[in-house]
C-alpha cells in the first residue's frame, strides 16, 4: 500500500482509540470481565508504551542504513511497568503526540523510502511500509479487544474479575504480520496470531 494511503491510517488510529474508551470509569477501564486478558487500562498502556517503539524504528530505518531493531517484550514491560496504576488521558496523549510527530517526518518522505530496510533482532529484514503498517494495525487489533471487555462488563453488570493475569498468547510486533493475541498475552487476543506483527501461540516470552 502507498505510503501516503497508510499514513491516511496511522494518522486516524487514535481517534478510534479515544472513542472505543470513551464514558469508561476507571473501575471499568481496570475491570477484567474476560479471565486471563488485560484489562482496558492494560491495553491501552500497552499500545501506548509500543507506539514510540514502532515510531523510533521507522526513524532509524529512515535515517540510518539497515540499522538494528531491538526486539521489546510485551510481556516483561507489562509486569515491571505499572500498567494497572497508568492514567487513561496520559497514555492517549502520548500515542497522539507520538503519532503527530511521526506523521510530519512522514509527508516529507519519498515514496521510495518505503523500500528503506532495517534487521529486526528477532524477525530480520524489515522495510519501512511494514513498520508502518504494523503500527497502523496495532490500535484497530486492540480495540476489538477493548469492544468485547465493554460488552462483557455490560452483561456482567457488578461483576468485577481483577484476578491475576496469565500469560497466553503473545503480540509479536514485528513488520507486516497481522495481529491478534492477548496482553500478558496481548491485550486480549484469543488467535493463534497476537498482536500487530506476528504473533505465536504460547510461549516463554512475548517479543515484537
Amino acid at each position: 500500500m502507498p505510503l501516503g494511503a497508510l499514513l491516511e491510517q496511522y494518522i486516524a488510529g487514535p481517534d478510534v482509540l479515544r472513542r472505543s474508551v470513551k464514558g469508561m470509569t476507571r473501575d471499568q477501564l481496570t475491570a477484567r470481565p474476560i479471565p486471563g486478558k488485560w484489562s482496558t487500562l492494560e491495553v491501552v498502556a500497552h499500545l501506548a508504551d509500543f507506539e514510540p517503539i514502532l515510531a523510533e524504528r521507522m526513524m532509524r530505518v529512515l535515517s540510518h542504513e539497515r540499522p538494528l531493531l531491538l526486539v521489546a517484550d510485551e510481556n516483561l514491560f507489562a509486569a515491571a511497568l505499572n500498567y494497572t496504576g497508568r492514567d487513561v488521558e496520559e497514555e492517549l496523549s502520548v500515542i497522539e503526540v507520538t503519532r503527530k510527530k511521526m506523521a510530519r517526518i512522514l509527508r516529507t518522505v519519498r515514496p521510495e523510502a518505503a523500500n528503506r530496510m532495517g534487521v529486526h533482532s528477532f524477525k530480520g529484514l524489515v522495510s519501512l511500509e511494514a513498520v508502518l503498517t504494523s503500527a497502523v494495525n496495532h490500535i484497530p487489533h486492540h480495540v476489538g479487544f477493548i469492544e468485547e471487555k465493554r460488552k462483557a462488563l455490560d452483561a456482567r453488570p457488578g461483576y468485577c474479575p481483577n484476578t491475576p493475569i496469565q500469560k497466553l498468547n503473545t503480540c509479536r510486533l514485528s513488520p507486516g504480520a497481522s495481529r491478534s493475541g492477548n496482553p500478558k498475552s496481548m491485550a486480549s487476543g484469543t488467535g493463534p496470531k497476537s498482536c500487530g506483527i506476528e504473533i505465536r501461540k504460547p510461549t516463554p516470552a512475548v517479543t515484537r
